[in-house]
């Protein structure tokens, strides 16, 4: 069976099972010899949508994973802004701005340009002209560059584009029950649910630090949403030595402590194992991939009391209520005070639930029931 996955590094590691097993696995490159499309998430739609005739033509299987549905984004907030605003209205006012009517119209355009053909291969040719030879080139790159080939993950993106291209798929796969629900709430999507692993592999054959540096250890990507500066300011109260381990995507956060990115998993895993805790203060989350490979490393987890994280790492981790800094401080002091076991039979069914071997069992009884 010949396999296509588009994606980034996600699904490689099941992908790479797969092949073991047999099945011709390749990445980010459509061949109408495929037998089955793997899509990963919104931002790899496009190839796909392109080639949606020839898909359908030679029967070729289409499957989504749905990484995540964000409520943020397409929720509406009632009321004015207020003076003091909490997380979640915070995130909800930087979303008003791409669901202008203007943003609506570029969206649209975006959309129209990168799934039809044509257009797409219009843009990369306009794109691809040297520039420095004609000036009219140069104001035409600028002109598309600036009005057409901007993506906003508003509203319209979501409910429009993405259910279009979610409803051409013979199965759609939510990596969560609460993106299920989010999916069938806000998008009228049915989905099937298939849990993501993490490099299991990777992770179970790397050999623990001896001597811990930090206190405690944060991994993700630093955003709003996972609440970075709570965890700060719980350490600073406590007088605790940190690490922030991420890519900085919103510029705005400062981070009064240690932090830097690790492009590379197994040098970010390592950086893990240098403390015993793992804090998880994010309020939003499609599956949570740092605190499972936190489990993995056998580290205490200290992690906010969402839904998906009660749904994905059950009774292993210490919670604390999401937003609550006196309540992160007192499980923080709790932790350290040697308090808290770590559930053993719970770390054992993550380890179980979550291993690539159980994920390419997962997606391989979904790709037998299409045939």
């Amino acid at each position: 069976m010949n396999i296509i996955i588009f994606g980034n590094q996600l699904l490689a590691p099941v992908g790479n099972y797969l092949e073991k097993e047999g099945y011709s696995v390749t990445y980010n490159k459509f061949s109408p010899n495929a037998d089955v499309i793997i899509t990963q998430s919104i931002a790899y739609m496009y190839t796909p949508y392109r080639n949606l005739k020839k898909i359908k033509k030679k029967r070729i299987k289409l499957i989504n994973f749905i990484l995540d549905i964000p409520p943020f984004r397409l929720e509406r907030r009632k009321g004015p802004k207020s003076t003091i605003r909490t997380s979640n209205q915070i995130i909800f006012d930087q979303q008003r701005n791409n669901n202008s009517i203007i943003k609506y119209f570029r969206q649209l355009l975006f959309n129209q340009t990168h799934k039809n053909p044509f257009f797409y291969n219009l843009l990369n040719y306009i794109e691809n002209q040297d520039r420095s030879s004609n000036g009219a080139i140069k104001i035409l790159q600028e002109t598309t560059q600036g009005l057409i080939n901007k993506n906003y993950r508003n509203k319209y993106y979501y409910q429009i584009n993405y259910r279009n291209f979610l409803k051409k798929a013979d199965l759609n796969l939510a990596i969560s029950n609460y993106t299920k629900q989010c999916l069938k709430k806000f998008l009228k999507i049915e989905s099937e649910v298939c849990h993501l692993c993490v490099n299991s592999d990777l992770l179970l054959n790397l050999k623990p630090h001896i001597k811990y540096e930090y206190d405690a250890i944060s991994l993700g990507k630093i955003v709003e949403r996972k609440q970075p500066n709570i965890f700060v300011q719980a350490a600073k109260k406590l007088d605790l030595k940190i690490l922030i381990i991420g890519k900085i995507i919103n510029e705005w956060i400062k981070l009064d402590c240690s932090h830097f990115y690790i492009p590379l998993l197994k040098d970010a895993f390592k950086e893990i194992t240098k403390s015993k805790l793992f804090v998880d203060c994010s309020i939003f989350e499609g599956f949570d991939m740092p605190s499972v490979e936190a489990a993995f490393l056998d580290r205490i987890i200290i992690t906010s009391d969402t839904f998906l994280h009660k749904e994905i790492l059950g009774n292993y981790p210490c919670y604390f209520k999401r937003n609550n800094i006196n309540d992160l401080i007192e499980k923080i002091q709790y932790v350290r005070n040697g308090e808290f076991d770590i559930n053993i039979s719970e770390l054992i069914k993550i380890k179980q639930k979550y291993s690539i071997e159980a994920m390419k069992k997962r997606l391989e009884g979904h790709i037998e029931a299409l045939f």
